[in-house]
Formats: structure tokens, sequence, C-alpha cells
């Protein structure tokens, strides 16, 4: 059976089943220098892919640059494509980081296969896909609409919209973070679903140090999952060791080796001397 042949339904079902197939072979996204590049998944983005499966709360502990946004905002697409009805809440630091997700998404959408979603309505069996600066929507075959919202940090961020998932990005500096957790975790605290994400940097006294201290002692639901600067398979010892000169003062915080150095210098720290190894 050709691709040609293939019912909008086979389609789904196929991408639904093998999703990291998927993203690994038709996902494209966008490199600084290179343009459009396929999105080759490594392991430490195929751990937390696995996570996002698997968990219904998931907080990621990382380092810098390691794809973490892209592929959060990639699995709700995928989720999005396969399931209609599918509402996403994206709560970001400011106006322009939300705008930034919502770009990032529809330039995921831009470049898959026409097989798989086109620009506009629905046509031939295929969702189509559309979209503002703030919002993107996929039509299915159905008539049903997934949808992309992303929001800046307030107290009220998110409160209005019963969500299927909630990703906050870079929790650890939004502000109003208490009021917004407060204001977003109802929205998807159902019985039979719902689904938050929380991607961060560390930073020392925030509720995003505290939810992933208990989720690290099993105090709450939340699977914690932490990358360090080398789950980035180009980073290798001469490269931390010319950041460690770079950046002498944040090094740690910005691209840590353990989750105790995430949260123990950088923004925070009283002294900039201060060493774990010392004190």
């Amino acid at each position: 059976m050709t691709t040609a042949t293939l019912t909008h339904e086979h389609i789904r079902a196929g991408i639904e089943a093998y999703p990291a197939e998927w993203i690994s072979s038709v996902v494209r996204i966008e490199d600084p220098d290179r343009g459009p590049v396929p999105f080759r998944l490594w392991p430490a983005q195929r751990e937390a892919l696995a996570a996002f499966l698997s968990h219904r709360l998931v907080i990621v502990l990382k380092a810098r640059q390691l794809g973490l946004t892209w592929l959060t905002l990639v699995y709700a697409v995928w989720r999005m494509l396969t399931r209609p009805g599918y509402r996403v809440t994206v709560l970001s630091r400011g106006q322009e980081e939300a705008r930034e997700v919502i770009r990032r998404a529809q330039y995921v959408l831009r470049w898959l296969p026409s097989w798989c979603v086109v620009h506009g309505r629905a046509r031939r069996g295929v969702p189509g896909w559309d979209g503002t600066t703030e919002r993107v929507t996929i039509e299915h075959p159905s008539g049903e609409v997934s949808v992309m919202q992303a929001f800046a940090a307030s107290p009220d961020a998110g409160r209005s919209f019963t969500s299927s998932l909630v990703i906050i990005d870079e929790w650890a500096f939004q502000q109003y973070a208490d009021d917004i957790w407060s204001a977003a975790y109802p929205t998807i605290n159902r019985p039979d679903g719902g689904q938050v994400i929380g991607i961060s940097t560390g930073r020392i006294g925030t509720l995003f140090e505290r939810v992933w201290q208990d989720a690290q002692a099993g105090r709450n639901g939340f699977r914690p999952l932490f990358l360090p600067w080398h789950a980035h398979p180009g980073r290798d010892s001469a490269w931390y060791e010319a950041t460690k000169r770079d950046l002498p003062q944040t090094y740690r915080a910005e691209y840590p080796s353990t989750p105790e150095e995430a949260f123990t210098v950088g923004e925070g720290a009283a002294f900039a001397e201060w060493d774990p190894l010392i004190h």
C-alpha cells in the first residue's frame, strides 16, 4: 500500500504508534546557521520523549541549549496531529518568548510532509494548520480542531482554558510562578487525563527548585528528569573546560554536571567564590 492510497486514519495510527521514528524521519527544526535540519534525536532527547509518553507530570532540569524546548513543542504538535480536539497551553516568561514558542510550532508544521498536514483548511483527508502570533490550530478531517496557545507569565495565565497539556517553559525564571501553578494545574487535573511538562535550567529559591526537590524525594507526582551538559553529543571535556574559563561564575548553573550543581551557584549564590567542594 502506497502513501497515496492510505487513509488519514491509517497515517494517524502510524504516526501515533511510532513517535520517535516519526520525529527522526520527517520533523525538521530550525538551526540558526543552517536553516531547517532533520530532528535526529539524541539518546537524552529520546529519554525525555519516553518520559513525556509515560508520565502525566514531568519536570526537566537541564543544562542550556539541549533542544528540550524544540522537543517539547514537537511532542505537542504530535499530540495535536494524532488527537482531534487536543488543547495545548504554553506558559512562557514574557510576551516575546510566548510568540517565539508559537513561531517555532508553526515552523515545525510548515516543514512537515503534505501527507501529515497541509497549510490552510483540511483537505483530501489530511489535517490543515493555521496560526497567528499567539495561537496554532490544526483542523482534522472530522472537523474537530486541536489548538496550541501561548501566554506570557501573569498570575492568571492559562486559568480560563481547559488543557490537555500544559508546558511551562523556563519555569525557574517565571514571575508569579506560584500563582501561575495554582491557576494552571486545575486546568489539567482530571481523573482521565491532562499532562504537565515543566522545563528549566536551575535557579535557587524558586518554585521550580521546590517542585524538583519534592519530585526527587517522591513527595509529589512529578517524574524528575535531569539532562547534564554532556547530554549533547557534540560536547566533550575540552568544550567544558573552555566554557568554565569563559563563564567562571555561572558555568555550574548554566551547564551543570549534577542536579546539585544546578541549584548551588549562579543567580542566588551569596558569593561568587563559593565552591561546594570547599565550603
